[in-house]
């Protein structure tokens, strides 16, 4: 994904989630929350925001875009069967 989408943007991140490391069945959306508002605090001032979300990945972006976390200016969110 990063190598289709990065030219198009100065930088991509993708949060790779805890659970896919430490084996636990579940998204903890609280702590993803936590690490995805670290990684936005990191961005310089006014650094303009593009979401891609899917699956779980689209709730945790709804849920922080209500919580003001993030305030992405395009937010793309797919569910993949």
């Amino acid at each position: 994904m990063f190598a289709h989408y990065a030219p198009n943007f100065d930088s991509v991140f993708m949060l790779e989630y805890d659970h896919w490391v430490s084996g636990e069945p579940n998204l903890n959306f609280e702590v993803e929350a936590q690490r995805l508002q670290a990684h936005v605090d990191s961005l310089t001032a006014g650094t303009e925001i593009t979401l891609f979300a899917k699956s779980a990945g689209s709730l945790l972006g709804l849920m922080v875009m209500h919580n003001k976390i993030l305030k992405p200016v395009c937010g793309i969110f797919w569910h993949a069967t």
